[in-house]
């Protein structure tokens, strides 16, 4: 016996495929006919962009070590260029900071090195509440001024030079003409005279006077010093290491290596906007 399909059967089941990859499509978001065996490959990944290189910082880096082998001085080869480091901006930090903390470390620098017969305790109170510079003094600066002046001059007389040369490369942003070296010793008697007596604010100025006669450099030329001591100060770490051939034979370990420290410590504070001094990043 022949068993007879009805018509319309047949028509919904070739039908039944076409409709099934239909509803498929729809559970895969929407997509055209595109489900299964019949679905397109999905788009591969977009591959990532190499990293942006930091052209600028590499012209600076190629002088900086022109500079530093001239005078046998030999930076290791991995070091960041500036874009490349944490903190350091190509800005530099607003002048009146700059020129404050000029003023401050003069006033702290003269409280515990000299005594009230050279200049007047209350000479210096004076000065730095004219201008508030309290604002541009760390912690420990602040302790120092705190305290009774033989007190001070006993305690920290001995360490006090290590602000010449934070202010020796301060004095330079803000336009000084002699420019800290990276070998040379420390801060001489008479350096120390042009940078107290006649550079920064004399001890009846004020801070707001004082920015108005400044003509300081410019962030490149401030950029190029810094990289230059940043390396230095590379090298200075290399050697404290025991690498003796990273700097010349009459390279101090002690006294060249504090001045690159400190003075390097001021170059990147200024390109440093926003932040405190005692958190300058100086890794290097």
């Amino acid at each position: 016996m022949i068993q007879v399909v009805p018509r319309g059967l047949t028509v919904t089941m070739r039908l039944a495929p076409t409709a099934l990859r239909l509803a498929l499509s729809l559970l895969c978001g929407l997509a055209p006919v595109a489900c299964g065996d019949d679905a397109e490959p999905e788009d591969k990944p977009a591959k990532e962009k190499p990293e942006d290189k930091d052209e600028d910082g590499e012209a600076l880096r190629a002088a900086t070590l022109g500079r530093l082998r001239d005078s046998e001085f030999t930076p290791p080869d991995v070091l960041p260029t500036q874009a490349k480091r944490p903190g350091v901006s190509k800005k530099l930090r607003p002048l009146h900071e700059l020129a404050g903390r000029a003023m401050a470390l003069k006033a702290v620098y003269t409280w515990s090195t000299k005594t009230n017969a050279e200049v007047p305790s209350a000479t210096v109170k004076a000065y730095v509440g004219r201008s508030s510079l309290e604002r541009y003094l760390n912690p420990t600066e602040l302790d120092i001024l705190a305290l009774e002046r033989g007190a001070a001059i006993a305690g920290h007389a001995a360490n006090a030079r290590y602000r010449l040369e934070n202010l020796w490369a301060l004095a330079w942003v803000l336009g000084f003409d002699k420019e800290p070296p990276f070998t040379g010793g420390r801060v001489s008697s008479e350096l120390e005279t042009a940078l107290l007596g006649t550079f920064v604010a004399e001890w009846d100025g004020n801070l707001k006077a004082y920015v108005g006669q400044l003509s300081p450099r410019s962030d490149k030329e401030v950029a190029a010093l810094e990289d230059v001591f940043y390396c230095a100060h590379a090298v200075a770490r290399a050697m404290a290491g025991g690498k003796r051939k990273s700097a010349p034979e009459t390279f101090d370990i002690d006294i060249d290596g504090g001045t690159i420290h400190e003075r390097r410590h001021s170059l990147s504070w200024a390109l440093s906007p926003g932040t405190p001094w005692d958190q300058t990043d100086l890794t290097t």
